[in-house]
C-alpha cells in the first residue's frame, strides 16, 4: 500500500486515519477559551518536525504572543529559559512566518500575503486565526461564504492546506459539546471546507 499523503496529527489515538492533505481546508471551531488556537498550534509544532513550512495569520493576538505559545509547546514548559528559546528559534529557522496584524484585517491583504508566500517561499501550510477578524461583519453571511470560497480555492489551486479557526455560537451551557451546526456565522461555512474539527474542553 502507498503511504497516505499529507501531514498526520500529533495525537497517537488518531494516528494516520486522519490527515491534513494538500489542497484541502480544515475548519477548527469551539467556544472561547476551549483551546482552538492551542490545538492548531500543536498541529503546527508537530508538522514543523516533518520538514514543512508554515505561515500564521495571528489576528486575535500579537504575533509575539503566538510565537511565545509555540515556543512553550515545542519546549514542553510554560516558562522556557533564554537558552531554550534560542534553541527553538534556531530550529525554526525559515520554517515559520507570521502575518503580524493584531486587529481586524482585510481579507484581501491577508490572501495577497499568502499568495506571495506560496510563490516566493513555497510555503504550503497556513493558519487563519480567526475568521471573525478577517474584516467581514458577523451577519454578512454572503461575505463569509465568498471568503471561504476564496480560501478553499487557494488551497486547491496551490496544493496547500489552510487551517481556519472559527468560534462557536454562545449557548446556554458550555458543558454541551458543539456540533458543526453550532459554528458562528453562515451555515455554508462547514459545507465548503474539507474537514471540520470541534474543539471542546471538558471543564468538569
Amino acid at each position: 500500500d502507498r503511504p497516505p499523503i499529507g501531514i498526520h496529527s500529533p495525537w497517537p489515538s488518531v494516528g494516520r486515519r486522519f490527515m491534513f492533505r494538500p489542497g484541502e481546508t480544515t475548519l477548527w471551531f469551539g467556544y472561547s477559551g476551549h483551546g482552538k488556537s492551542d490545538a492548531t498550534t500543536q498541529v503546527m509544532a508537530y508538522a514543523l518536525s516533518q520538514d514543512t513550512r508554515w505561515c500564521v495569520a495571528s489576528l486575535e493576538m500579537p504575533a509575539r504572543k503566538s510565537l511565545h505559545r509555540l515556543i512553550c509547546q515545542i519546549s514542553g514548559t510554560s516558562k522556557p529559559s533564554i537558552d531554550q528559546i534560542k534553541v527553538v528559534m534556531a530550529w525554526l529557522g525559515d520554517k515559520l512566518w507570521l502575518f503580524d496584524v493584531a486587529e481586524t484585517t482585510k481579507s484581501d491583504r491577508m490572501l495577497t500575503v499568502f499568495d506571495y508566500a506560496i510563490k516566493r517561499y513555497d510555503i504550503r501550510h497556513y493558519i487563519i486565526d480567526s475568521l471573525t477578524k478577517c474584516g467581514i461583519d458577523e451577519d454578512d453571511f454572503n461575505g463569509q461564504k465568498k471568503l471561504l470560497d476564496r480560501i478553499t480555492d487557494m488551497a486547491r489551486r496551490n496544493g496547500s492546506h489552510i487551517h481556519v479557526v472559527a468560534h462557536a455560537r454562545k449557548g446556554e451551557d458550555e458543558r454541551k459539546r458543539p456540533t458543526k451546526h453550532d459554528v458562528r456565522g453562515a451555515t455554508a461555512i462547514t459545507d465548503m471546507v474539507d474537514n471540520v474539527v470541534s474543539v471542546w474542553r471538558n471543564k468538569d
